[in-house]
């Protein structure tokens, strides 16, 4: 997954453009189209997946995402990474893959009937409203009290939310069937649910000399990479002092991230999720600012992490 601007692409699936939402959950969700079907079905889809149980097989999955990952050129570097990007790795089983799948499957009918619901509601408030509003023999336009205007069918809006209702108890129904999966495929010994997520931010580079002269776009990437860069410094800051509210909405990156920053360490049951940043440095006395700003940054996060 790759963060350029303030958009998200999936890199395997050939630089589609994802939304980012979050769910009623507190989770964020990243997705690619929702499709409506001809039958009204929905599918919800996800970021592309490809599994693969060889060395050689991840190597080349890696190496598809970087090749349409958004680059570009610096006095450092001649191929600077100019997004951040994210890479999720997950230990699955079949059962859990064919799971999963359900679930998808399941996640549009819960889409498709929360869309009829909310037609149909959003008909029914329309059709009160237009009565609202009458003509005299004349022709004249006048409005009729409220007490006279035909009330919304309350009976028809209460069967679609029961139907949206169950829905939501056979989704619930499966994702508890999932954790269920994970948690005894661990105990007996496998690491089936175990996720790696790696994210290589990118390098703030533009701007490194005063008499550098930018291009428009260079100095819009450069400004962007750094806001998003601040809004996990102040995330981590944050938290790490305790702060009753933590602007994780503030960039796409804190959005995603969140659960790997909060979430997981809070939840898991068995609390075994860890965090860990690589800070990369440069020995030479040109660069010796921005290495203290780096290890400054770098010390923040041991602090917040080991809280």
């Amino acid at each position: 997954m790759n963060f350029w601007m303030t958009y998200v692409y999936d890199l395997l699936d050939d630089r589609h453009l994802c939304s980012v939402r979050q769910g009623e959950d507190g989770k964020t969700y990243v997705r690619a189209d929702t499709v409506t079907h001809e039958d009204g079905g929905v599918t919800v889809n996800p970021l592309k997946t490809l599994h693969t149980d060889t060395q050689e097989g991840l190597d080349a999955i890696v190496s598809l995402g970087m090749s349409v990952r958004k680059v570009g050129s610096s006095e450092t570097h001649d191929e600077s990474s100019r997004s951040h990007a994210l890479l999720y790795l997950e230990i699955v089983s079949k059962e859990l893959v064919a799971l999963r799948e359900t679930i998808m499957r399941q996640e549009g009918e819960v889409v498709r009937t929360g869309r009829v619901h909310a037609a149909k509601a959003i008909a029914e408030v329309e059709d009160a409203i237009a009565s609202m509003w009458q003509q005299d023999e004349e022709g004249n336009w006048y409005k009729i009290p409220l007490h006279e205007v035909p009330k919304c069918d309350q009976t028809i809006i209460n069967n679609l939310l029961a139907i949206r209702q169950a829905e939501d108890v056979k989704l619930e129904a499966l994702l508890e069937q999932e954790a269920a999966l994970i948690k005894e495929s661990r105990a007996a010994g496998c690491s089936v649910g175990g996720t790696l997520l790696l994210c290589d931010l990118a390098g703030a580079e533009y701007g490194a000399t005063a008499d550098r002269q930018l291009t428009p776009q260079q100095r819009k990437e450069g400004q962007e990479i750094n806001k998003t860069l601040l809004a996990l410094k102040e995330c981590i800051r944050r938290r790490h002092s305790g702060a009753s509210h933590v602007p994780y909405r503030n960039s796409r990156l804190t959005q995603i991230l969140r659960e790997y920053l909060e979430i997981l360490r809070e939840y898991l049951e068995d609390k075994d999720a860890q965090t860990v940043m690589v800070s990369n440095v440069s020995p030479s006395a040109e660069y010796l600012k921005k290495t203290v700003n780096t290890l400054q940054y770098a010390s923040l996060v041991a602090e917040a992490s080991a809280k």
